[in-house]
């Protein structure tokens, strides 16, 4: 075991053998972690789990005001084989790291498919969601459009999506575009098999009312080549929504399994759907 730390551990990823956990580390607003700390707030770290030393850590630099408080969701994916490691930002940033780079560990690749776009004098973002990783690819969903909590002057709410909100965005582990698949609503998520040839994302009306009021989950194909049409296998929607990780594919590839409760976008027209459990075939829809 490696020792406690006093900070954050929003979220981790391992390899397919169980060798190396690479970790995100964060510290609430205002909250400063100990100066003998191990590790910065705004970090990226592999820990051995055989022995629980760090082997390499990034952190994160911040970018100025009022974007200077790095922070992470559920955003790094590993790579099967552990080399390669993908890593989003909530402030609009995605970084490639190599686990076997010479030297100070650092990404050698910075995207910006999310950045900031000042509207109104406000920075405008989507969100990082969930990260996934294949062999060949790293897979960034990004989320719903919102105004960063430390830059809202009030209430405000984005009037307008931003250009990147509620997509899937593929590239290869040099950086370079593959393919991408926009969705019409908040994406809850994404689950592959263990051979990682079957992508499900689920999606739901997202908090901005920016988006449609579809519900529903999407298979794609990642042996597929191509652009994100020619890996699309099918759609399911379903009545209500689906809660963020209430649905999985199995280890075989061969079934998505779902729940569906209800909900109500209008209050004033009732919840629709029920509570289900839906089990669906990969390649029978």
């Amino acid at each position: 075991t490696s020792p406690a730390l006093p900070l954050n551990l929003p979220w981790f990823d391992v390899d397919d053998e169980g060798r190396v956990a690479t970790i995100l580390t964060a510290a609430p607003l205002g909250v400063a972690p100990p100066r003998d700390a191990p590790l910065a707030a705004g970090s990226v770290a592999q820990i051995d789990l055989g022995s629980g030393a760090l082997l390499r850590s990034w952190t994160v630099p911040p970018l100025p005001p009022p974007l200077d408080h790095v922070h992470f969701w559920r955003s790094v994916a590993v790579a099967p084989d552990g080399r390669d490691v993908a890593v989003a930002t909530q402030d609009g940033r995605e970084f490639l790291l190599r686990s076997d780079a010479p030297g100070a560990w650092a990404p050698h690749r910075s995207l910006r498919r999310v950045a900031p776009l000042e509207v109104s004098g406000l920075p405008v973002l989507a969100t990082s969601g969930t990260l996934a990783a294949t062999g060949r690819e790293a897979l960034f969903v990004f989320g719903d459009t919102y105004i960063p909590f430390a830059a809202r002057r009030g209430e405000e709410r984005p009037r307008s999506a931003h250009p990147a909100a509620n997509t899937l965005y593929a590239v290869d582990w040099s950086g370079t575009f593959r393919w991408r698949w926009a969705m019409e609503n908040f994406p809850n998520g994404i689950a592959l098999d263990r051979a990682r040839r079957w992508a499900a994302l689920t999606f739901s009306p997202g908090a901005s009312g920016l988006g449609g009021d579809r519900n529903g989950v999407a298979l794609f194909d990642l042996a597929r080549e191509g652009a994100g049409i020619d890996r699309f296998a099918w759609e399911y929607l379903t009545a209500g929504t689906i809660p963020y990780d209430q649905f999985d594919v199995s280890a075989d590839g061969r079934w998505v399994v779902l729940v569906e409760v209800p909900y109500a976008r209008d209050p004033t027209r009732g919840a629709r759907g029920a509570f289900r459990l839906h089990v669906l075939h990969c390649a029978a829809l």
